[in-house]
């Protein structure tokens, strides 16, 4: 059997008490105490407040840079369909370069990508979506500023569900 001194039960009980009016802050509402008293109280971080801040954004290089790999590829298919020589589509930094073989393919070409050049919004022709340019025997296609911004839009509208949250601002 344990014999404990009197000063060593009586520290023991001190202590004891004072631990448990110290936690007592704790479990009452703010403001019943008296304001002598100090009121600490343990600030919540966010994850047990049970909130959170989800900020998306959207890369634009690469969405436009993959937008406009698959705008080549469907180039590439209007050309051969129409049978119009072309020495090669290639990538700009917003756009797509086509060069032809001669002067005469170029009117050739922009009629065979005349459909595949409009896009297409419920189920109207908007023909904004590319703007021309032709020089010699090479025809650039350079997004307008309308298509990026209906890009843009798109791909935060895509962006937006992946995420599970139907309740999200775009920023």
């Amino acid at each position: 059997m344990l014999h404990f001194t009197r000063t060593k039960t009586v520290l023991i009980i001190a202590a004891s008490v004072l631990g448990a009016l110290l936690a007592v802050p704790s479990f009452l509402a703010p403001g019943t105490l008296p304001g002598w008293l100090p009121q600490p109280r343990v600030n919540l971080g966010l994850d047990l407040q049970g909130g959170s801040h989800l900020l998306l954004e959207v890369d634009m290089k690469t969405v436009i840079k993959e937008r406009l790999g698959n705008m080549r590829s469907e180039v590439r298919q209007a050309l051969a369909q129409a049978q119009v020589q072309h020495r090669g589509v290639a990538l700009l930094d917003r756009g797509i370069s086509v060069q032809l073989a001669t002067e005469q393919d170029v009117s050739a070409a922009r009629k065979a990508l005349g459909e595949l050049l409009q896009a297409r919004k419920d189920g109207r022709a908007n023909p904004l979506m590319f703007e021309e340019k032709v020089d010699g025997t090479r025809l650039s296609l350079t997004l307008s500023p309308a298509a990026l911004t209906d890009i843009a839009g798109k791909a935060v509208d895509q962006s937006v569900p992946l995420c599970g949250a139907g309740s999200m601002k775009r920023a």
